[in-house]
């Protein structure tokens, strides 16, 4: 379908445009990295805990 298209690329510009081993690799580590960050934010207590918003009491009804 797409060779059909109004400006295909050549197979030379198609070889030329497509990622290579080394490219993903690098797309994989650098995910990690990512998610590696992740991490330490969960561990620094700067995320949301479940226990900032949520009680074992009932809610008050007096704020109003």
């Amino acid at each position: 379908c797409y060779m059909h298209t109004e400006h295909p690329l050549t197979a030379t510009e198609i070889l030329q445009e497509m990622a290579t081993d080394d490219s993903i690799a690098e797309l994989y580590r650098a995910a990690s990295e990512k998610q590696e960050k992740d991490v330490a934010v969960e561990q620094w207590g700067t995320a949301v805990a479940w226990s900032e918003l949520h009680t074992g009491e009932q809610f008050r009804i007096d704020w109003d």
